[in-house]
């Protein structure tokens, strides 16, 4: 399962994506519509993304493998754990629950104070039917805002010069439906405020509303001019509403964006690069899904998979542990071998023969999935290594014997601090296995088994 802290991470690089892309080539051109569906669609893409590693398949990522190969490299078995105590751990992750939930009530907190503010002046207005059905006077000073299908206009508006144009403006935020997006984006940057993209895609999405409403204003036949002089008669200190439209927002901005025109090598350049940054995206996303599918496919594991090389193709067990003679590590050609090809050599005793390979492998009692749950529970994470923050994997090799006791365990390659003792004593009191058999005769098979300890992640 996906833990908050990669969540967290790839919803603040999609953040970067995403914004950065639309504040250099977007921002600043006049593809508004273009540019309310690219805000809308990031944010919620902002949301989801990070969690398609849990919503979807492995294989719809990496696609069919092959058929499973004999290999002696067994799936590697994941130790985890923190660098503080589990008690230490268990309050800091309280602590942390309580806080995000404190900022996100607060949050809301301050949202649903906007809204009572607005009932507020539902039950104060009077509507206004002579100007038009939709139109309420509101007493004292303030801004022209829409709301729900109304406009709320301060009563210093009701000989206003500008009033009809105010009244295009803030019925296009009404016909266009503006006031959806807010709710949504309100919603997004309330519960995920540690994300500040979310914030700043708000503030972008007001922008892009007020140059829509604009630009209907402009159709209707008002003279640019005229207009401008309106927005510049409207710079004030007057109150804002976080979920309303309000006429007198970005005056200067949309002073500007009424003259201009953007080119066609800008549409170019927007479309051109569109497809690269939703690749990017993608592939932000699921570069931890692909880890954890490659980590967890046990029954198609091959050579080329893991970091280290596969045993020797022969092991002749000596009569000494310490004198165990191999040869070059195996190659991944002669691993793509037939699947039922065996590979072994006799020694000069009969009947000690060591296989790699055999026509019925030896199994843990009750699978491989026993297998790993059994190890990630008999291992504990060395103290000392966790103190000085030793981690990586160790490599053990060893020998079912034909009555499936464990012999010749050894490590290959080791990390200290602790681990590779650990992970010897364990392996070396693993229960009896069944054993491997070759042509119905039970045999000694050797096998390697990587074991990683990590530090940082959540133990489970």
């Amino acid at each position: 399962m996906i833990t908050i802290l990669e969540y967290l991470a790839k919803s603040l690089l999609l953040g970067i994506l995403f914004y950065g892309y639309y504040h250099f080539f977007m921002r600043k051109e006049t593809y508004l519509v273009v540019n309310r569906v690219y805000l809308l669609a990031s944010s919620i893409l902002m949301v989801l993304l990070p969690m398609t590693g849990i919503l979807l398949p492995g294989s719809f990522f990496i696609g069919e493998t092959s058929a499973p190969l004999p290999v002696i490299m067994l799936p590697e078995v994941v130790i985890t754990a923190t660098r503080i105590s589990e008690e230490q751990q268990s309050v800091i992750l309280n602590w942390a629950i309580i806080s995000y939930t404190g900022i996100t009530l607060a949050m809301m907190a301050g949202l649903i104070y906007g809204l009572l503010r607005i009932v507020r002046f539902y039950r104060r207005s009077v509507s206004a039917q002579l100007i038009e059905e939709n139109i309420f006077l509101i007493p004292g000073k303030g801004s022209p805002f829409s709301f729900l299908g109304r406009i709320f206009i301060s009563d210093e508006y009701r000989d206003h010069p500008g009033l009809r144009n105010i009244i295009i403006h803030e019925n296009a935020h009404i016909r266009q439906r503006h006031l959806l997006d807010l709710i949504i984006l309100e919603l997004f940057s309330s519960m995920f405020w540690f994300n500040p993209f979310f914030f700043l895609i708000k503030r972008a999405m007001r922008e892009v509303h007020e140059f829509l409403a604009d630009r209907e204003v402009i159709r209707q036949g008002v003279e640019t001019v005229s207009y401008q002089q309106l927005l510049f008669s409207e710079v004030s200190g007057n109150p804002q509403y976080i979920i309303a439209n309000n006429f007198n927002l970005l005056t200067k901005k949309r002073i500007v964006m009424l003259i201009k025109k953007s080119t066609k090598s800008a549409a170019i350049r927007i479309w051109g690069f569109l497809p690269l940054i939703l690749a990017v995206a993608v592939v932000i996303t699921l570069l931890q899904g692909q880890k954890a599918v490659a980590q967890s496919d046990n029954s198609t594991l091959s050579v080329e998979k893991t970091s280290v090389p596969a045993p020797p193709k022969t092991v002749t067990p000596p009569q000494e542990p310490e004198k165990v003679k191999t040869k070059p590590p195996q190659t991944s050609k002669s691993v793509k071998s037939d699947a039922k090809q065996v590979q072994k050599k006799t020694m000069d005793e009969p009947g000690k023969e060591v296989f790699v390979v055999v026509e019925d492998p030896p199994q843990f009692p009750g699978g491989d999935e026993a297998r790993m749950k059994y190890m990630q529970q008999s291992i504990k994470y060395p103290e000392e290594a966790r103190k000085k923050g030793v981690q990586g994997t160790v490599y053990v090799t060893y020998i079912v014997e034909p009555d499936g006791t464990i012999t010749n365990a050894k490590v290959l390659r080791g990390i200290g601090g602790g681990c590779d003792e650990e992970a010897l004593r364990v392996i070396r009191e693993m229960p009896q296995w069944v054993p491997g058999k070759q042509r119905g005769e039970s045999v000694r098979v050797q096998f390697n088994m990587p074991i990683k300890f990590a530090l940082g992640e959540k133990k489970k």
